[in-house]
């Protein structure tokens, strides 16, 4: 029985150590895979998702002024800010063009 668990085992690591190029070059195919961007992408957010972000994070900064009072008696200013005023502002001004 112990044999039988080292053999088992042996050849597990070994099966292991054959198979970690193959997952070093899954992952890094994964990570540095760009997605190509297409013309009519970058004129949809240029022309409507843009400016709805920008609506977006004015009416996010309105509402967290508004619940500014409640957010701070609840002590969690800082998650309201970062919901309502800075993702949608990053969603709008940070990333590329055309990248959603």
């Amino acid at each position: 029985m112990h044999s039988i668990l080292k053999k088992s085992t042996v050849v597990l690591v070994v099966i292991m150590f054959l198979l970690m190029p193959f997952k070093a070059v899954a992952v890094e195919n994964f990570y540095t895979h760009e997605e190509e961007i297409s013309a009519g992408t970058i004129i949809i957010d240029f022309l409507l998702i843009r400016p709805a972000g920008i609506v977006g994070t004015v009416a996010g900064t309105a509402f967290f002024i508004i619940s500014l009072p409640v957010s701070f008696m609840g002590g969690n200013v800082k998650t309201v800010a970062r919901e309502l005023v800075k993702e949608p502002a990053q969603f709008t001004f940070t990333r590329p063009l055309g990248s959603f």
